[in-house]
């Protein structure tokens, strides 16, 4: 391998680690934002400059069944002929008020779901609906511990914690059967946030419960995504920023779930932290994808930010190759 990333073995496969170059590297650890309903020249530059690991579909992308396959369909056959990698295709169909799909059958709300047996049938129903479109990665079921003033109190499980457990396993279970991988969110809560933290950084004393996150790790979601708030009592940055965060996360829930940022592209972060700060401090921290939407700054700063920290070796290539490789092999199923 050279002092780039790129390994010059012919026996390398595309796709493969050794085969990337550190742009591409850099790039997998991104989920990221697009404008359109169709490819176009500026995607596909997109996708071929920034080498994206996941595109996160919101609902601007999205008009009918027919044009979101054929987008999706697209921008694989681009990335794929970029790297030799899929794309994540994520998206929030939790059901509900945060419902990016608005014409799939399956639109139950978690605060609607009261049995494990609903629980099931949402995740499997909703999973087959999501495969068939090509979305390979749905960022839900929340597990955020909840109090009625809660920002998030509609859109989660309303119930005590033990229930709460037993429904996410359930919906998960069905996920994971419709073929759908599964980014259970926002470790550790936003908890005791009354207003939306897009604006403005959230902020508690304490950690919330986190013991429903744990039981449902016996379904095995292949993602936990953080949650962009200050606990005081780790520190005096956002969670998704801290050691002390992804440490936790690995101690309670385990090595084998990759972490997931939450959108780092909100004014919460951009008008109190440097850019660079954004993404390479949730990376130096221990992080595997940063979800980066372009929503109000453009995907590729983000990218090129953390892109210009690596080149300088003031971040460890080794830490963003573990990364890589992690994200590999959550894609060789997808290929």
């Amino acid at each position: 391998m050279n002092m780039f990333g790129f390994c010059p073995n012919p026996a390398c496969e595309a796709g493969d680690l050794c085969s990337l170059t550190i742009e591409q590297k850099v790039g997998q650890l991104f989920i990221i934002g697009i404008d359109g309903t169709e490819m176009d020249a500026k995607i596909e530059e997109t996708i071929k400059d920034l080498h994206p690991g996941g595109i996160l579909l919101l609902g601007k992308n999205i008009e009918n069944e027919k044009q979101l396959k054929k987008l999706i369909s697209d921008l694989q056959t681009i990335a794929k002929e970029d790297t030799g990698l899929p794309l994540l295709i994520a998206i929030d169909q939790e059901g509900g008020v945060v419902n990016r799909i608005g014409f799939l059958e399956e639109n139950t709300a978690q605060k609607d779901i009261k049995t494990r047996e609903k629980a099931y049938q949402v995740g499997f129903n909703r999973g087959k609906e999501l495969k068939d479109l090509g979305v390979n990665l749905n960022l839900a079921p929340l597990l955020d511990e909840i109090k009625e003033n809660d920002f998030i109190f509609n859109r989660a499980f309303q119930e005590n914690q033990d229930k709460t457990s037993e429904l996410a396993k359930e919906l998960i279970k069905g996920q994971k059967e419709a073929g759908i991988l599964t980014c259970i969110k926002h470790f550790p809560g936003y908890g005791e946030v009354t207003f939306h933290p897009e604006d403005n950084l959230g902020e508690r004393q304490e950690l919330p419960e986190i013991a429903q996150f744990k039981e449902a790790m016996e379904q095995n979601p292949e993602f936990v995504m953080t949650a962009n708030v200050v606990y005081k009592e780790l520190g005096d940055l956002p969670f998704t920023f801290l050691k002390k965060g992804v440490d936790l996360i690995k101690k309670e829930l385990g090595d084998s779930v990759l972490i997931i940022s939450d959108d780092l592209d909100q004014y919460s972060l951009l008008n109190n932290y440097s850019l660079e700060d954004i993404v390479v401090k949730p990376i130096d921290a221990g992080v595997d994808i940063l979800i980066f939407s372009g929503w109000r700054l453009p995907a590729k700063d983000g990218v090129k930010a953390l892109l210009s920290v690596v080149k300088e070796a003031r971040i460890e290539e080794e830490k963003i190759n573990q990364a890589v490789e992690r994200i590999i092999e959550i894609k060789e199923a997808l290929k």
